[in-house]
């Protein structure tokens, strides 16, 4: 999720024509749900029973992640600002779910004098997972094919990124979805 999203920048401002601080504010609908949804789904999340709970509520938050990403596919030249708005709204709904259930699960999954590692070794996943998001998206931004110009590029080069990191976001989710306890 986070690898895609530098590029929706870039890509928004090359086919509208907005400028970074336009741009930057269309970005701003997605971080902004997110960091809007996160509390209140951990408070929703906190009347149903544990663990699984946890397990549950991240991968539909990677749903919506997944399905957000993929509303971005399809973006042509001379897209309006509005095209991306649908996409960006319900991944940064599927952001804030999925955020806030991460925490929980990096703490209790080991032992209680090693939270600190915990917590540690689950932001080192993030940021992990992060930078690799980042060049697949840019690897496949390049893999496009020359010619049409630079907007046509663009257009192109997003619609393949949304559709590689959709992809790879659902199937994160029915992963999680997957996983199941240890005994």
């Amino acid at each position: 999720m986070v690898g895609l999203m530098p590029y929706v920048l870039m890509v928004v401002q090359s086919l509208s024509g907005m400028g970074p601080l336009r741009g930057a504010a269309l970005l701003g609908v997605w971080s902004g749900l997110s960091f809007a949804v996160a509390p209140q789904a951990r408070r929703l999340a906190g009347r149903v029973a544990g663990r699984v709970a946890d397990r549950h509520q991240a991968a539909a938050g990677l749903a919506g992640c997944g399905a957000g990403e993929l509303a971005l596919a399809g973006i042509r030249e001379h897209a309006s600002w509005w095209r991306f708005l649908p996409g960006l709204v319900v991944a940064g709904v599927g952001s804030g779910v999925v955020n806030s259930a991460l925490a929980g699960p990096a703490v209790w999954s080991v032992p209680a004098d090693r939270v600190s590692l915990g917590s540690a070794a689950g932001n080192a996943a993030r940021y992990l997972g992060s930078s690799v998001g980042v060049a697949l998206i840019a690897a496949a931004m390049a893999a496009v094919p020359h010619g049409g110009g630079t907007a046509h590029e663009a257009g192109l080069g997003m619609s393949r990124a949304a559709l590689a990191a959709g992809g790879l976001t659902l199937a994160g989710a029915a992963a999680v979805a997957l996983c199941r306890e240890r005994g």
